[in-house]
């Protein structure tokens, strides 16, 4: 509400009646923000501490200010606001610029500078005051706080480097909160900023810069081909300078891990690292880069190390949101190295850091490690529950592949639940997201993640249309999918009794013990004894078994493997009670035995039934034959809003459930 003229009259009559340094003093006082001080009153009114403390004592005893926690204010709003009342605008603003020089002096919070800067008419001396706000902000990790000072400052007239300071900052937290619409925008933005610094005369950092962070963007967008292109260009000014260049370089070596040129990625961030003149949180960068190369390349040996040094240098640093990344990276190699209690400790260090931190998108990226090492083991209903947790966080995702990721996930988990016609769903919505896409390294991936269903249940039409995805895919850099991928082209080859297509398959995962991760080489020699047993080389099939025997596997492994065991005897016409007794323990399960995946244990089951008949135990036989026909009724009921599947399904599988 305004003044009344008498209140306001009064007021200037008591000031008038003080010292001239009196009255400076409150007139400055009237701007700021209480509680004020004696240092910053001094340097707004040309005073020294001394005269400035002398004067609030005179404006005390007047009972114009009055003392306050952390220094003093005015004895009444109304004081206030009757000083204030009666600036002339000119005068207001030469106030504030007095105060602003006055709070520089004081080292006030950058804020409180910034705002006296913005009233006082010069604004963009207020921009660099808008920018230190904003990283005090993100160093206490009020995001919002931060973004509101980024977008004063936008709105100050800051100069295109500052622009691109605050545009790199921004584009960051768009990322951290999974805006993918945002992200998109920014590019825009920074290409229009690149656009303006070519033009301007001495501009050109800015350019390679807002270029660089552009081309960044896109390649965590999935839009690598053209982020390759942008960052070539940037490279190939001798211009640009070593910590820039270093970014470029990381940057190139994520696009061209995401095409799948991993070599190539290798050799970009090795470089950038050999080059020196580093600050620690630029060398964790890079190192992180290799470690999810070394990732893609199937060496989860390298990709740990490269982490764990990550992580020193990010720790060296105090940037705790790349202590997270670091602690993510380090518990997906873990994982992949089967090492599963240190893997998931890590990865729920970094669940837990990326929440208190507010990094959607890495709390989505650890969510769909979780949620793999829980189907892996054989728990998928914890598998569905961190994914759909996960997708609720935001409506949009920055990375367009994860989706396709989480989907996979979850036909692997609905599968193994006996949830056959919801796997089936998914599984169609994964493969139309990923071709959409169009990314070679996310469709070979959506396809590892599905062919084995739609294989097991004898869908071969919606096994067919994921293999002709794959046409003219190249992998070769890729060798975490392609082993994998294999594995189930391995699967759909025997299911369709060609085995010179598992064979060919089998010769694309290479030497077993080359195979760097454990689990591999598990599926590795499961397969191999698969191939073995369609060609009937029983004991073949045997001998490549005979390793896994007690050995920790993955849940569907585990029973597989047990099956091709029982099948392997049945052909030699073996009764072997030991392979018996350990189907009989996967089957009839102990108090902490998890959930078999029901289709991999429909298998068991006929097997265990063909065991029995062999052993002439009739009434065992009987009792597997109930149990697998009561399995069988339960997927086939599954399937009724999929009847192609279900007669498909029926035609598999019928005979083994009627007793053949």
């Amino acid at each position: 509400l305004p003044v009344p003229d008498s209140v306001r009259d009064a007021v200037i009559a008591r000031v008038q009646r003080q010292s001239d340094m009196v009255r400076r003093l409150l007139e400055a006082a009237a701007l700021a923000t209480e509680p004020f001080t004696p240092t910053l009153l001094a340097g707004a009114c040309g005073l020294s501490e001394v005269e400035a403390l002398s004067a609030i004592e005179d404006a005390m005893a007047a009972e114009l200010l009055r003392e306050r926690e952390g220094g003093y204010g005015f004895a009444h709003d109304l004081v206030q606001a009757a000083l204030d009342s009666a600036l002339a605008p000119e005068r207001r603003r030469l106030g504030h610029r007095r105060l602003a020089l006055g709070a520089q002096a004081a080292g006030m919070a950058p804020a409180d500078i910034a705002q006296h800067w913005e009233a006082g008419g010069e604004p963009q001396r207020a921009v660099p005051h808008r920018i230190a706000a904003a990283e005090a902000a993100l160093a206490l990790y009020a995001d919002a706080e931060a973004d509101r000072h980024w977008q004063a400052a936008l709105a100050d007239r800051p100069t295109l480097a500052q622009q691109m300071q605050i545009l790199g900052g921004r584009w960051r937290l768009l990322r951290q909160r999974e805006d993918q619409p945002g992200l998109m925008a920014a590019v825009v933005t920074l290409d229009t900023l690149g656009h303006e610094a070519r033009a301007t005369p001495g501009a050109g950092q800015v350019a390679q810069d807002a270029a660089v962070n552009a081309a960044e963007i896109l390649a965590l967008t999935n839009r690598s081909a053209e982020a390759v292109q942008r960052l070539r260009a940037c490279l190939a000014d001798p211009a640009l300078g070593v910590a820039l260049r270093a970014q470029a370089l990381r940057v190139l070596g994520l696009a061209l891990s995401r095409e799948g040129r991993t070599d190539e990625a290798r050799q970009a961030t090795e470089q950038a690292l050999a080059a020196g003149g580093l600050t620690p949180l630029q060398q964790g960068g890079l190192l992180h880069a290799l470690s999810y190369t070394c990732f893609l390349q199937g060496q989860p040996g390298d990709a740990l190390r490269y982490a764990r040094r990550a992580l020193v240098c990010w720790q060296s640093a105090g940037a705790r949101r790349l202590v997270a990344r670091a602690h993510a990276s380090i518990g997906r190699a873990l994982d992949m190295l089967d090492e599963q209690q240190p893997a998931w400790a890590e990865l729920e260090r970094a669940y837990e850091l990326a929440a208190e931190l507010k990094l959607v998108d890495l709390q989505r990226e650890v969510a769909n490690n979780l949620a793999n090492n829980r189907v892996n083991l054989g728990e998928p209903a914890r598998a569905i529950a961190v994914i759909q947790e996960a997708w609720a966080l935001s409506p949009h995702f920055a990375m367009p592949a994860m989706p396709v990721f989480y989907l996979g996930i979850l036909v692997q988990a609905h599968y193994q639940l006996g949830e056959l016609g919801r796997a089936l769903s998914l599984s169609d919505d994964a493969l139309a997201r990923a071709q959409a896409l169009g990314e070679g390294m996310t469709l070979a991936d959506c396809v590892t993640m599905t062919l084995p269903l739609h294989t097991l249940i004898g869908d071969h039409a919606g096994a067919a249309r994921r293999l002709a995805a794959l046409q003219g895919l190249a992998l070769d850099g890729l060798a975490y999918i392609r082993v994998k991928l294999a594995f189930s082209l391995v699967l759909q080859a025997v299911q369709q009794g060609d085995l010179a297509a598992a064979r060919a398959a089998l010769q694309d995962v290479g030497d077993i013990e080359a195979l760097q991760q454990p689990p591999d080489r598990a599926y590795a020699r499961l397969r191999h004894a698969q191939v073995a047993l369609a060609a009937g080389q029983a004991e073949a099939a045997l001998q490549w078994l005979q390793p896994l025997h007690g050995a920790p596997l993955y849940a569907e492994a585990r029973v597989l493997s047990a099956a091709t065991r029982l099948a392997a005897h049945t052909a030699l016409g073996q009764v072997n009670a030991a392979a018996n007794a350990a189907a009989d323990a996967l089957l009839l399960g102990a108090p902490a035995q998890p959930n078999l995946p029901a289709l991999p244990a429909l298998h068991l089951l006929w097997q265990r039934r063909r065991a029995a008949t062999l052993a002439g135990d009739t009434a065992g036989a009987a009792v597997w034959q109930r149990r697998l026909r009561a399995a069988w009724q339960a997927l086939h009921g599954s399937l009724a809003a999929h009847p192609a599947a279900r007669a498909a399904f029926a035609a598999l599988w019928g005979p083994h459930a009627a007793g053949d």
